[in-house]
């Protein structure tokens, strides 16, 4: 089944709308399946310089033992989907980015002499991504999700308001700067490679960013590739202003 869709040549959102556990086996391979999920699988395959067959058989063998929280998002409400990346990702963000902040100044006050033309950038970088995903939050809790669900709740009625087209498309070019900050990292890091004399603090940070990373991916993944497009469509079809 993973292979027919695959020679259709779907985008890579199809793919991990359709089957979850695809995310962990394109996540393995380093392919963009959150921001770049407009791509075509071909396009994303043969980058890697590999035929189907290897990500199909990935792909089979994740969908035969899923995760726990690799559940089909597309058939729930948009309400409880915005209930649950507030309450898993947006909860781990704003747990996870001070503590960030916190081990990567004690990095590099600690490795400054050996290493601080990496850890100085690495700093930079992950204080503008925390700074730019603390206000995306802000946004999306205060403007877009309630948005999407008072709409969702009035789905029999036209309601006024500016159309959700434009906060959704300001979320998307945010993701698309926190998708940069993440390459940006890994080349400052060369794809997290620890130095000699790491610590297991500076272990731990590169453990954590790479954590993050995987984290955000999920996150982006289920706003562009499902909330989005779907508030998109209801609002259209209910007439929604």
């Amino acid at each position: 089944m993973i292979r027919q869709l695959l020679e259709r040549n779907p985008t890579l959102a199809e793919v991990v709308v359709q089957y979850p556990p695809a995310v962990r086996v394109f996540e393995e391979l380093g392919i963009d399946y959150c921001c770049g999920g407009d791509r075509p699988v071909s396009d994303a395959i043969s980058a890697l310089h590999i035929s189907l067959d290897a990500p199909a058989e990935r792909i089979d063998s994740a969908c035969a033992a899923p995760e726990p929280d690799e559940r089909d998002w597309s058939t729930a409400s948009l309400t409880e989907l915005a209930d649950y990346i507030e309450a898993k990702h947006h909860a781990y963000l704003r747990s996870e980015l001070p503590r960030l902040s916190d081990v990567c100044r004690r990095v590099l006050d600690a490795h400054r002499a050996r290493h601080g033309d990496i850890l100085a950038p690495l700093q930079e970088t992950f204080e503008g991504l925390r700074s730019e995903l603390e206000a995306h939050m802000m946004k999306e809790e205060n403007v877009l999700f309630p948005m999407i669900r008072a709409r969702e709740a009035s789905a029999d009625q036209e309601i006024g308001g500016f159309p959700i087209e434009a906060p959704i498309s300001v979320m998307r070019a945010e993701h698309d700067s926190a998708g940069e900050a993440l390459e940006t990292m890994r080349d400052i890091t060369s794809n997290y490679s620890l130095p000699d004399d790491a610590c297991p603090s500076y272990r731990d940070l590169y453990l954590s960013l790479q954590n993050l990373e995987r984290d955000l991916h999920r996150h982006i993944h289920l706003e562009n590739n499902i909330l989005f497009p779907r508030a998109i469509t209801a609002s259209r079809a209910s007439g929604w202003l």
